[in-house]
């Protein structure tokens, strides 16, 4: 018997975001915030028609000094700076052919890396551009099935009858969502490999989270898998699914 293979695609459109600087705070009472302090000899705030114009007198230390994994920024004029982020993804992600009768599972891999100064960290997240999210012409690979969603399933489980595409993450800075405890998601601090598996939506679903700043990067795995069940009949094709993958400051 001819064998119908099916060829699937996943592009991956790289969205950075560049912010306005991310503020914290050395005080606070019920109406105000204390954005910076300093102790020094003198200095003030001068105005003029046209300028702002904001000095420090006798600050000792200051200046911009970095290292591979840290940048200092001292002094009380200094801790004004900008915060950038930065996203980097591949171009497209290729998963093996599946036999169109005979059924089979098709995984892959996309290492998502985020870079920010931003000292509250990071959010990643992933959407598609359909739903369901992996077509070829009218027919699809329904979007995988979570059996308490929002939770991820520890386990890939789908009826022989269908067919799915869904995804999970692994690696640095995994939302607790895709974390386990062993046997379950959403729970506990683990990160087993090729488990907690969700749907891709057309709502952003986040797959990365940091609380701290990652000068050097941080990588997050996203495992994209496809199956069609041993009783299920797929369509023959070139799948392929549109993602968006955006990273945002805390």
């Amino acid at each position: 018997m001819k064998k119908l293979f099916l060829t699937a695609f996943v592009f991956l459109v790289v969205v950075s975001f560049f912010s306005t600087p991310a503020l914290a705070y050395v005080m606070q009472s019920a109406s105000y915030r204390l954005q910076f302090d300093s102790v020094n000899n003198g200095g003030g705030l001068g105005t003029s028609t046209n300028y702002n114009e904001e000095e420090t007198v006798g600050g000792v230390g200051t200046g911009f000094s970095s290292s591979t994994s840290y940048n200092l920024l001292a002094g009380y004029q200094q801790m004004d700076q900008t915060t950038f982020i930065s996203l980097t993804v591949p171009n497209a992600v290729n998963l093996p052919n599946i036999a169109g009768l005979n059924g089979g599972i098709a995984t892959s891999s996309a290492d998502v890396v985020v870079s920010t100064n931003n000292n509250a960290g990071y959010s990643v997240e992933v959407a598609a551009g359909s739903s369901p999210a992996l077509t070829s012409g009218a027919n699809n690979f329904s979007d995988y099935s979570e059996n308490t969603p929002p939770t991820p399933d520890f386990n890939w489980l789908i009826p022989n009858t269908s067919s799915a595409f869904g995804f999970s993450a692994e690696g640095d800075n995994v939302n607790q969502k895709f974390l386990d405890n062993g046997s379950g998601c959403n729970t506990g601090s683990g990160n087993v490999t090729d488990s907690c598996w969700s749907p891709f939506s057309t709502t952003p679903n986040i797959f990365g989270f940091s609380t701290s700043e990652s000068l050097v990067g941080s990588t997050t795995t996203l495992k994209f898998r496809a199956e069609s069940g041993t009783q299920h009949v797929q369509a023959s094709g070139v799948y392929a699914a549109n993602l968006t993958i955006t990273a945002y400051v805390n």
